[in-house]
């Protein structure tokens, strides 16, 4: 039901649903959405399958914002409330390092986001 709505929009008629998303977003279910929980199941099951296909590989995965600030908030081990913190504009990047030990221990490194070196 949000989608292409603008967010000044969202955010004025929508006050309680986005007081939930800032405040309790594993929880969270845009109207007619998907809930959040079940978007970052399937982002992190996606992870693993590239991290397994593509080791040692330079990959370059094309996605959605909400997408990025999910595996940003696990990958750095963030509180779920602050992946709605994460600045991510319309073509902003997340750029990663994924390093793999002789046990096949992956460490991700985040390198860059939305184009800027961190």
């Amino acid at each position: 039901a949000w989608e292409n709505v603008p967010i000044k929009e969202i955010m004025s008629a929508e006050q309680t649903h986005v007081r939930q998303l800032w405040e309790d977003p594993m929880n969270f279910c845009a109207p007619q959405g998907e809930p959040v929980g079940q978007l970052q199941a399937r982002v992190l099951e996606g992870w693993a399958h590239i991290l397994e296909q593509h080791a040692g590989q330079h990959t370059l995965i094309v996605t959605h914002g909400g997408v990025m600030r999910v595996l940003a908030q696990h990958l750095l081990s963030l509180a779920p409330e602050a992946m709605n913190r994460l600045g991510i504009p319309y073509a902003g990047m997340l750029r990663l390092r994924v390093d793999t030990d002789h046990e096949n221990k992956h460490w991700t490194t985040m390198i860059g986001m939305d184009g800027t070196e961190l």
